[in-house]
């Protein structure tokens, strides 16, 4: 798991989003969070744009993540737009009530609401009532700046933006996580800056001078 990404985040979390500018993967996060759902024996939903069900396991069998099946659910954003709910408020209101028996609710890619005409306030609105369930975990990623990621970012418990170095082919350092979590003691956000380096089989994290492993 990415035990320094769980300790810039803070047990108390429940909210947290992430930019992945360019073509900077979001999938090693999501697995992360997966990951731990398993371990803690969550329930996951994953809303995916973009990756199908079999990546996701592929991914995770590389990382020797032990896959419990029982505790996944996958569904394809397209899914839920094909039933013709008609109003956006109808989508968000839709996976609001599929998210009341997760535990743990991942949404890849949410910039795809905006794509098809879901309107942002509506699907901040979705995230305010997941979120206020008891005991659930929410987080989503978003592929760009959108307006979506400026009205989650001021009830975002954390947010994070992750960015490739030198295009991310490099042998020593794939990218940069900038990790910004709200304190309850002070005005600012507490920052972490973290590098990271993906692999075949590995995700290796580190502070600037520090390497560890992730998985």
């Amino acid at each position: 798991m990415l035990d320094k990404l769980e300790v810039a985040i803070g047990d108390s979390s429940v909210f947290g989003i992430a930019v992945c500018e360019g073509s900077s993967s979001d999938l090693f996060l999501h697995v992360h969070h997966i990951a731990l759902s398993f371990k803690e024996r969550r329930k996951v939903l994953f809303i995916s744009s973009k990756t199908a069900e079999l990546n996701i396991r592929i991914f995770a069998s590389k990382l020797a993540i032990r896959w419990d099946q029982s505790l996944l659910k996958v569904l394809e954003i397209g899914e839920i737009l094909n039933e013709d709910f008609g109003a956006s408020s109808n989508v968000c209101e839709s996976i609001a009530k599929m998210a009341v028996d997760y535990d743990t609710i991942l949404i890849e890619d949410g910039t795809v609401f905006e794509a098809v005409g879901i309107d942002s306030k509506e699907v901040t609105k979705m995230i305010e009532i997941i979120s206020s369930m008891e005991k659930k975990r929410v987080f989503i990623s978003l592929s760009s700046k959108c307006v979506l990621y400026y009205l989650l970012k001021q009830q975002a418990d954390y947010d994070m933006e992750i960015k490739l170095i030198g295009g991310g082919f490099g042998k020593d350092v794939t990218g940069n996580m900038t990790i910004r979590r709200k304190s309850l003691t002070c005005l600012m956000p507490e920052k972490t800056e973290l590098l990271y380096l993906t692999g075949e089989r590995s995700i290796k994290a580190f502070h600037p001078g520090h390497a560890s492993i992730f998985f």
